[in-house]
């Protein structure tokens, strides 16, 4: 502390403040700086707790979309796999049904030339069987009218064919198999499907018809 004394006045002593005013100024700025520098190491260990919770986050959520990108390329695999035995499936079905076909095919060509061969009476032979869908174009060689004829009416009561019809016929010439008054021939016939036969056959045996009502549901079911 000072004392200062100032002249023409009694002596007194006087307290200066000035020093201890500053020092105070001072403990204030220091304290000021230490709580700001407090606040803002608070704030950056916020700041860097909350970068660390965000960076888990991210980590997390990529964790969970590579998870479902690989959970998606199985599926996608899957989706293929299952693609690729629809398309052996249905490849194996088509091949099925080609085979199904031409077994159908072989036995309709047998029974037709069963039923030709069953047909065809004595002083009678084909020269040329053509089949176009049902409809059969016969041409052949008979010793006769009458055994032309007799063709028709026996192919006509056959349960195999039906609407036979004469197309035409003529005089052969010479070089055929028969001598006399040989007749060349032209004929249609339509051959009747298995289920009609069945049917008429199931009018004696219900039991007869079983395998065309069973082709029919087949039919029906694809």
């Amino acid at each position: 502390m000072l004392f200062v004394v100032q002249q023409g006045s009694p002596m007194m002593p006087t307290l200066n403040l000035l020093p201890w005013r500053e020092w105070r100024q001072k403990r204030r700025n220091r304290q000021f700086l230490l709580q700001l520098a407090a606040v803002l190491m608070v704030a950056l260990l916020i700041l860097g707790a909350a970068g660390r919770w965000v960076q888990g986050a991210i980590e997390v959520q990529e964790g969970r979309n590579a998870l479902l990108r690989e959970q998606i390329t199985e599926l996608d695999g899957r989706i293929a796999e299952v693609h690729r035995l629809r398309q052996r499936r249905d490849a194996s079905l088509a091949q099925i049904d080609a085979i199904q076909f031409l077994e159908t095919q072989r036995t309709t060509v047998v029974r037709i030339f069963d039923a030709l061969a069953n047909t065809l009476p004595d002083g009678v032979h084909y020269r040329a069987v053509e089949r176009k869908g049902d409809v059969l174009a016969l041409t052949g060689v008979a010793t006769s009218g009458a055994d032309v004829a007799a063709l028709i009416r026996n192919l006509q009561g056959s349960a195999t064919f039906a609407e036979t019809r004469l197309i035409s016929i003529e005089e052969a010439k010479n070089g055929t198999a028969f001598s006399g008054a040989a007749r060349v021939f032209h004929l249609t016939t339509v051959r009747v499907a298995p289920c009609m036969v069945e049917r008429d056959a199931a009018l004696a045996s219900p039991a007869s018809a079983q395998p065309c009502r069973q082709m029919a549901e087949n039919h029906s079911h694809h």
